[in-house]
């Protein structure tokens, strides 16, 4: 298999997908590894696994591990739905793509109303959002992030990483916002390389999105 390394995955991901480069040229085959330990975690999975041909106009971009089509839509963390653990995983570095439709040239992205739908590296005791450096491991990339409609958006111009417990280009906000990018491909990046502390429903991110005609 060619192309990025793919995260490791665990936990409960019902609705996901993952698309693995195999190469148009290559003799390689994608191979699917199950890492199983203990007796006491039940384990259950159904995977559809397709074929995509080099030509098909829904082939996914070289570099993104998922790839969504549409001009809204939702997006969520690896192992999100879990009931047992709360907590996102680690070791994640990643892309989420979106086609950019016809006639569109922005997209924004709005955390869902889920609890704790937007969670990453917050401390125990604050909600409040986290940006720019303050986001030195763990966080989402939106390149060229602004609020959404406001005139003084941002500290900078614009932000890139983004954590805390509320989605806002302002570091320590407590309200979240709309993250409005022009930047092309529309992506989601996601870096998650530190355990969470298990009080504190780091729970990854849930997240809508919606693109804007030019």
């Amino acid at each position: 298999v060619t192309g990025p390394t793919i995260p490791p995955i665990c936990g409960a991901n019902t609705g996901h997908h993952i698309y693995l480069d195999a190469g148009a040229n290559s003799a390689s085959s994608a191979t699917f590894s199950a890492v199983l330990t203990g007796t006491t975690t039940s384990r259950t999975w159904r995977i559809l696994v397709s074929h995509i041909e080099c030509s098909s106009k829904s082939l996914a971009p070289t570099g993104c591990l998922q790839y969504h089509t549409g001009w809204y839509g939702s997006v969520k963390s690896f192992n999100y739905d879990t009931s047992s653990t709360y907590d996102h995983l680690t070791a994640q570095d990643y892309n989420i793509c979106i086609r950019r439709e016809s006639g569109y040239c922005k997209i924004g992205w709005l955390q869902s109303e889920d609890t704790d739908s937007f969670s990453i590296s917050r401390p125990a005791t604050s909600y409040n959002s986290g940006s720019g450096p303050t986001c030195a491991n763990d966080a989402v990339i939106i390149q060229g992030g602004t609020n959404a409609g406001t005139t003084a958006s941002c500290p900078e111009p614009s932000r890139d990483r983004y954590c805390g417990g509320r989605l806002n280009c302002y570091n320590n906000a407590k309200t979240t916002s709309e993250i409005i990018s022009d930047r092309l491909p529309f992506m989601l990046g996601v870096l998650f390389t530190n355990p969470e502390s298990a009080p504190w429903n780091n729970r990854g991110f849930y997240l809508h999105y919606r693109q804007y005609s030019c």
